[in-house]
């Protein structure tokens, strides 16, 4: 059977042609358009990565920095920057120096002692209240 033409379809078969044609190109256009959006949302995914791993490195350098600016050192400096230090100070910078002592010829050895403690007697007048206040009692 020869092949037929187009024209040669009825009318009714070449409408439906056409709309079957119409809505496989609407679904080729339409499925396309899904792929590229899945494509751009990848990308914009990877830059709001690349933008957050950013930010959260420059959050932790101004969580140190705004540890650092809290302490009373860095206020001190800022104030003695400003001119707020006390009136008759003299700043001075702490140095540290290694001094080695001189060798003596003989070592000197210094003993402490306590005082030599006085015996407690039973009989002595301070006592006396208290063997009172334990035997009778009272205040």
């Amino acid at each position: 059977m020869p092949r037929k033409r187009f024209s040669e379809f009825p009318y009714s078969n070449q409408v439906g042609i056409v709309v079957l044609a119409t809505i496989l190109v609407f679904f080729i256009v339409a499925f396309a358009g899904r792929a590229l959006e899945q494509y751009r949302v990848e990308r914009e995914i990877e830059a709001v990565s690349a933008n957050v791993e950013q930010l959260i490195e420059e959050h932790t350098a101004l969580e140190a920095t705004a540890t650092y600016m809290s302490t009373t050192r860095y206020k001190d400096e800022e104030l003695r920057k400003a001119g707020f230090g006390p009136v008759n100070e003299t700043q001075v910078a702490a140095q540290a120096v290694v001094v080695t002592p001189e060798p003596t010829s003989q070592p000197t050895v210094q003993v402490w002692l306590p005082e030599p403690m006085r015996p407690i007697r039973i009989d002595d007048p301070p006592y006396w209240e208290l063997w009172r206040r334990l035997l009778v009692g009272g205040r």
